[in-house]
C-alpha cells in the first residue's frame, strides 16, 4: 500500500468509529436515557415549575475512546497525506503568525516548517487550507483546528467528558390560558445524575382550579462535549461530522494541486 492509500484506510475506519458512535448515542437517547421530572409550586397567584433532568440509564462508557480513535485516524490520515507529499506532517494552526513562526536563528519552528521539502504548490494550497485562512473570524471554531485541540486533549491530558444536554424546548399550559405572563429560564444545560435544567414562573388566573392546571414540556436531549474543552457544549455526533467532512475536504483539495 501507498502512503495515500494508507491515509485512506485511516479515514474509512473513522468512518466506522463515527457510525458505532452514532448508533450507541443514538439508542441512548431513544431509551431515554435521561428522564423529565416536573416539580410544580403554587404561592398565592405566582405559579413555579422546576424541570429536572434525571439519569436514568449510564452515559457510555466507552464513548470517550470511541471519539478518541476517530480523532486520531482522522489526524493520522492528514499526517500520512503530508509524507505522502514529501512533508513531515500535516500542520494545523489557527494564525499565520503561529504557522510561519521562526526561531532566533531565522529558522522556521512553526507550521510551515512541517511542509519544507513539498512543492511550492503543495505549500501554497496547505497554507490556504489553515484555519485561519478558512475561518478568519473564528479560526478556533474550524472543525481543523477543533480536531486538533480534541486530538491533543485525548493524547496528552484525558480521556473527553461527555454528558446529555437539553438544547431546545417547548412548553403549553393546560388548559391554555390558565397562566399568564409565563417565562422560561434555563439555568443549566448539562445534565448530571439530577440538573435542574428548566425554571419555569407565571402568575395563575384566579378562576382557574389550581389542582387541574399543569405546564407540559417538550425538551430534546442531546449528547454534547462536557464542560471545561474544546468542542464544549456541542452535540458529539455533530461536530465530528464536521470534523470529518473538513478532513474530506483538505485530501479533495490537495488532490486538485
Amino acid at each position: 500500500m501507498s502512503t495515500l492509500d494508507d491515509a485512506f484506510a485511516r479515514f474509512n475506519r473513522a468512518q466506522e468509529h463515527l457510525a458505532t458512535l452514532h448508533a450507541e448515542t443514538a439508542a441512548f437517547l431513544a431509551a431515554d436515557g435521561y428522564k423529565i421530572s416536573i416539580e410544580p409550586s403554587l404561592k398565592g397567584q405566582t405559579y413555579r415549575c422546576s424541570v429536572f433532568g434525571v439519569r436514568a440509564k449510564p452515559v457510555g462508557g466507552a464513548w470517550p475512546l470511541l471519539i478518541g480513535e476517530f480523532l486520531y485516524n482522522l489526524r493520522a490520515c492528514l499526517d500520512y497525506i503530508a509524507g505522502g507529499l514529501n512533508g513531515r506532517n500535516f500542520p494545523i494552526d489557527a494564525s499565520c503568525q503561529e504557522y510561519f513562526a521562526m526561531n532566533a536563528r531565522g529558522s522556521f519552528v512553526g507550521g510551515f516548517a512541517q511542509t519544507l521539502g513539498m512543492g511550492g504548490p503543495i505549500q501554497a494550497a496547505i497554507e490556504a487550507l489553515q484555519p485561519y485562512n478558512v475561518t478568519p473570524i473564528t479560526p478556533r471554531a474550524d472543525p481543523l483546528w477543533l480536531l486538533e485541540a480534541l486530538r491533543n486533549i485525548d493524547t496528552h491530558g484525558h480521556l473527553h467528558v461527555i454528558a446529555g444536554a437539553i438544547t431546545d424546548s417547548a412548553w403549553r399550559v393546560v388548559p391554555s390560558g390558565a397562566i399568564a405572563d409565563g417565562k422560561i429560564t434555563i439555568p443549566q444545560s448539562a445534565l448530571g445524575d439530577r440538573t435542574e435544567i428548566l425554571r419555569f414562573k407565571g402568575r395563575m388566573l384566579p378562576e382557574y382550579d389550581p389542582a387541574r392546571v399543569k405546564v407540559e414540556f417538550n425538551t430534546t436531549t442531546h449528547v454534547v462535549f462536557g464542560p471545561g474543552q474544546a468542542g464544549e457544549g456541542q452535540d458529539v455526533i455533530e461536530l465530528l461530522e464536521k470534523i470529518s467532512a473538513r478532513v474530506r475536504g483538505v485530501a479533495e483539495a490537495l488532490k486538485e494541486v
